[in-house]
């Protein structure tokens, strides 16, 4: 409902080539039972919207978190992480073509 509204809204009045080309998990954890509750509400967002959702979900990490506070990317600030390897990994799939 309200995602496809404000979609439609930006490329009514702002850029009508703004489209959806996926969903992706950030801040996930899979041990959270509210985890799996999401993905299957998700799942039903994505057949409404016609978006697939990315494979590659980005962990929560307390790095994220740490990276805004000192006004940087996750890249610079722990590049070498966990969250900074799953934005890697989106990164690649996203210019793959997503799962299309």
């Amino acid at each position: 409902g309200q995602l496809a509204k404000t979609v439609k809204n930006v490329q009514k009045y702002c850029n009508q080539n703004v489209k959806i080309t996926g969903i992706l998990f950030t801040r996930f954890n899979p041990r959270a039972n509210i985890s799996k509750q999401i993905q299957e509400l998700t799942a039903q967002v994505s057949e409404y919207i016609s978006a697939p959702i990315y494979n590659t979900h980005v962990r929560s990490t307390v790095a994220v978190e740490e990276a805004q506070a000192n006004r940087t990317d996750i890249f610079t600030y722990a590049e070498k992480s966990t969250v900074a390897d799953d934005y890697r990994a989106f990164i690649e799939e996203f210019l793959k073509g997503g799962n299309e």
